[in-house]
């Protein structure tokens, strides 16, 4: 990741998504089914949008799994490309009004 994206991953792991229950977010953004499945609803948030994509952990060893991530990081990098662009000729929508 380092050599091919300028990611240094040391350090870095997954994290719950139980640590963002709570919080407000404009968008919310899925990427692979299971998640999509299991994902929590965010209070507040006004839109989901969901771009499957395949997982590359396969449980083989790293030289069979390391293609495979690089696979994944490139079409990553190409979807968050165009994501960011269609973000950015939209705002979210107005979230409904509560009225008591």
């Amino acid at each position: 990741m380092r050599e091919e994206h300028g990611l240094d991953l040391a350090g870095h792991a997954s994290r719950s998504l139980d640590l963002f229950s709570g919080q407000s977010f404009d968008w919310v953004i899925s990427l692979c089914d299971p998640v999509r499945e299991v994902c929590p609803e965010f209070p507040g948030h006004r839109e989901t949008i969901h771009r499957s994509i395949a997982i590359p952990v396969t449980g083989d060893p790293d030289d069979v799994t390391c293609p495979l991530f690089q696979q994944t990081a490139a079409e990553l990098a190409t979807r968050v490309g165009f994501l960011l662009a269609a973000l950015a000729d939209r705002t979210p929508a107005p979230l409904a009004a509560c009225r008591t």
